[in-house]
């Protein structure tokens, strides 16, 4: 019974591209969630169409769910336009049609990494849908998300008018981790900006669960809210960018030392320039921390030294089944049980305003 729900990210086309899809496949779920950076084409219509053949085996099978990731901006240096690939290639069930823009990436120096002025509102960009007791909302961390963005308005009005009687469930989607103890993207205007218009909103609804990638590695927290463990109304925060792409792997974190993984796959490590194109990118480079730093009291479980895949079982209203999957794995290397905070905290309601800072979030 129940829906059972693939959640892969930072996908590619290597050979640990491949295992991973193949491993989703092979798990037979309901569908799959690919949570923003698909191809790794980077501008190049002809990656794009080779990632187009290589997931058709699969994909014509399997409904995929997906949304852009940094990957996917693929900005155009000519006229601005941002998402053109992206847009031309998927389909989601829009709220409205998609409404596009030229435009800017902003000067690092002044705004940070990864800061950018991009109109795609609407379209495949961000949506909602219902499957069984589960309302999802993907979101788009690159385009603005601050109170009085489009973004944020129709997120605020798509939760205002669930109906949990029917979906219990809310679980969000996104592209950057609101809460990351990796090393790696940490400090990212963008990701910053999101985490700090929205996390009151997924306090409030009692999101269970903040499903994302990017970072190339896997991570699971406790229940969290505004940078504490908060085991009675947070939501659990999962990273899941350890699907196989070219880049390889990230196990360096906070309060650990650990040795950064090379990773399989194909071909050498590539710059993250964080647009999705090769070259001519301001924003190279994300802020990368140290160490010394201490492990955050609500991480749960960390691993950067695997390729694999999520796997997220709605059993029931109550009750939802977590399990991390590295490829060729036996059996699930991690595993939770996520009581739905809805009912966890007499019904929802409540959630004080404010913004969510604090704590190390990625």
């Amino acid at each position: 019974g129940g829906v059972r729900i693939a959640v892969v990210g930072d996908l590619g086309q290597t050979r640990d591209s491949v295992a991973t899809i193949s491993e989703v496949a092979a798990s037979a779920p309901d569908f799959m969630v690919l949570v923003g950076d698909l191809s790794y084409a980077d501008g190049n219509g002809t990656r794009w169409d080779r990632w187009g053949r290589l997931m058709d085996p699969w994909l014509s099978e399997l409904p995929l769910v997906t949304f852009p990731g940094n990957h996917e901006i693929e900005m155009d240096a000519a006229t601005g336009e941002t998402f053109k690939h992206f847009r031309s290639r998927f389909r989601a069930p829009e709220s409205e049609p998609e409404v596009t823009g030229p435009g800017t990436v902003l000067d690092p120096d002044v705004h940070g990494d990864y800061a950018f002025d991009f109109t795609y509102e609407y379209g495949a960009s961000y949506f909602s849908l219902d499957v069984g007791a589960a309302h999802l909302v993907c979101l788009n961390t690159y385009v603005r998300s601050k109170p009085g963005s489009a973004q944020f308005e129709w997120f605020a009005s798509d939760l205002a008018q669930m109906d949990r009687q029917k979906t219990p469930w809310l679980l969000v989607f996104a592209h950057a981790p609101l809460y990351s103890s990796n090393q790696a993207h940490q400090a990212e205007a963008a990701t910053l900006a999101m985490r700090q218009a929205i996390e009151p909103l997924l306090h409030r609804y009692r999101a269970a669960a903040f499903l994302s990638g990017h970072v190339h590695a896997y991570e699971r927290t406790h229940p969290a809210y505004e940078g504490r463990r908060d085991d009675e109304a947070g939501t659990v925060y999962v990273t899941i960018g350890d699907g196989g792409n070219r880049e390889g792997l990230k196990d360096k974190w906070l309060g650990g030392d650990e040795d950064d993984d090379e990773g399989g796959g194909g071909g050498g490590r590539e710059p993250d320039t964080g647009l999705g194109f090769d070259g001519g990118a301001s924003a190279a480079g994300s802020a990368e921390v140290t160490a010394a730093e201490k492990t955050p009291d609500w991480v749960a479980f960390r691993d950067g030294a695997h390729f694999g895949r999520g796997d997220l079982l709605v059993s029931n209203a109550t009750h939802l089944r977590w399990q991390w999957w590295p490829n060729s794995a036996l059996e699930a290397q991690d595993e939770t049980w996520i009581v739905n905070p809805y009912f966890r905290a007499g019904g929802g309601g409540g959630g004080s305003e404010g913004d969510g800072g604090g704590g190390g979030g990625g």
